[in-house]
């Protein structure tokens, strides 16, 4: 572990370092040790997400048991940063279909389906109230979330599609 924590911009290079060691020479002990790292600190987690979540390694993908372990032990910020991402994914996919830009739209989805994958596979009740936290303050525009949303200025579209994103995630991780 380092003194200093790592800061967002860090943690997103360190994590395309990783992956792509991993995506070439498999896991290793320091590998591990270092992304464990990176999920301590809310920042960190958010740069490690973004290279996890964007790289086209099947890592991504296809999330094995150590990697499912260390998300669910990162901390409390984990399931708030996993409602915020399919959020904020969702919502761009959007962003950039308006644009004409089908590279990054796909792009887009790939973080959110990837995402919804996470969630899934951690299916944790914590993640289910961040989740439906985030679906209230969609709704009515006020509770835990409605700085979060308010700052990014969504339109209707882009809530309805938020709104739907998160539905489909709780969905399936509605407890039997």
């Amino acid at each position: 572990m380092r003194d200093k924590p790592v800061g967002f911009e860090e943690a997103v290079q360190i994590g395309e370092e990783v992956l792509a060691h991993i995506n070439h020479h498999g896991i290793d002990e320091m590998r591990r040790e270092i992304i464990v790292d990176l999920l301590r600190t809310a920042p960190a987690a958010r740069g490690f997400f973004i290279a996890l979540l964007t790289d086209e390694c099947k890592l991504g993908d296809e999330l094995p048991e150590w990697l499912l372990e260390s998300i669910k032990n990162g901390g409390e910020h984990i399931p708030d940063l996993l409602a915020k991402n399919l959020v904020m994914s969702t919502t761009m996919k959007i962003t950039h279909e308006r644009s004409n830009d089908a590279e990054n739209a796909a792009g887009s989805e790939m973080v959110s389906r990837r995402t919804t994958g996470i969630i899934q596979a951690l299916n944790q009740d914590i993640t289910r109230t961040k989740l439906k936290e985030m679906r209230t303050s969609l709704k009515t525009k006020t509770g835990v979330y409605a700085e979060f949303l308010n700052r990014w200025q969504y339109d209707d579209q882009q809530i309805a599609a938020a709104t739907s994103a998160i539905e489909r995630a709780l969905e399936i991780n509605a407890q039997p």
